[in-house]
């Protein structure tokens, strides 16, 4: 989604416990469609996609952030936070997409892909959810 909350990219349901990361490198329409030097937001699991910047994540080496590097992960949070408002806004309250599934896999990815777009229409509608400045026309 973007900056205003408008989501603009959906991949569908991806089958079993692929890594976001994995995903996001191997999706070629995603990156076809980045400019150069145009990058995105991405929480921990993206660290190591060179399009996303993410969050600093502790290690065995690194067991505290400094203050410079705790503040960048609380913005980091704080802008990432309207990509969960969203996914909460197109799953909740969608029987299909809480419960355990027992139609078929491509009805399953209809119903989702139908959610979405739904999702994303009602958005448009409203109008943007958060202020944006700059010259996006995407409202």
């Amino acid at each position: 989604m973007v900056g205003s909350g408008l989501p603009v990219d959906y991949t569908g349901l991806h089958i079993g416990v692929r890594h976001d990361g994995r995903i996001w490198k191997e999706n070629e329409k995603r990156k076809q469609s980045m400019h150069p030097h145009e990058y995105g937001i991405g929480d921990k699991a993206y660290v190591g996609c060179a399009e996303l910047v993410c969050e600093v994540k502790k290690s065995k080496k690194k067991k505290v952030l400094s203050a410079d590097e705790h503040e960048w992960n609380l913005t980091l949070q704080h802008y990432r936070g309207r990509n969960e408002h969203m996914v909460k806004e197109v799953v909740q309250g969608k029987e299909a997409l809480n419960s355990k599934w027992r139609g078929s896999y491509a009805l399953i990815c209809a119903v989702a892909k139908l959610t979405v777009h739904m999702t994303t229409l009602q958005e448009r509608m409203k109008g943007p959810h958060y202020d944006v400045y700059g010259p996006w026309p995407h409202f």
